[in-house]
């Protein structure tokens, strides 16, 4: 079963407006004193949101297959250990695009975070595939 992300307009649209407003000086005037080493960090942040996508996560036999453009991970389900559903914005990474994220983390202490659209399915779909996770507050967790 896929789950596609979760796209906050706004922060698309925060985005594309930063890019215009902040870059098009430079473009306009390169004669600017440092606009070179700034347009290109700029550049390459603007250039971060369709290298992100496509952005999904799908369940698999073998483990969750989480898709954030070119990068992908297969999470084997007997290593999750806690799912959480956050609602604070600065905790999600920018490149996500949302301001809703589940952040979930595996053994060994890696961290993954996905968005997607339709949440109480997908934590519904973990706790039918991971029966050593719990209901807990804002989320699921390893039972003690």
């Amino acid at each position: 079963m896929r789950f596609k992300s979760r796209l906050s307009p706004w922060r698309v649209l925060f985005t594309v407006l930063f890019f215009i407003v902040f870059v098009s000086p430079f473009l306009l005037r390169p004669s600017i004193p440092l606009s070179w080493p700034f347009l290109l960090w700029a550049l390459l942040w603007g250039a971060s949101f369709p290298l992100s996508l496509p952005q999904y996560a799908e369940f698999r036999d073998d483990g969750l297959f989480l898709r954030r453009g070119w990068r992908s991970f297969l999470i084997p389900y007997a290593s999750l250990i806690a799912v959480r559903r956050t609602t604070t914005m600065p905790l999600a990474p920018f490149y996500l695009f949302s301001s809703e994220p589940i952040h979930l983390l595996a053994q060994a202490k890696k961290r993954f975070t996905v968005t997607v659209a339709d949440e109480a399915d997908f934590l519904a779909e973990i706790m039918m595939r991971c029966p050593q996770l719990e209901r807990w507050n804002f989320g699921l967790r390893r039972r003690v």
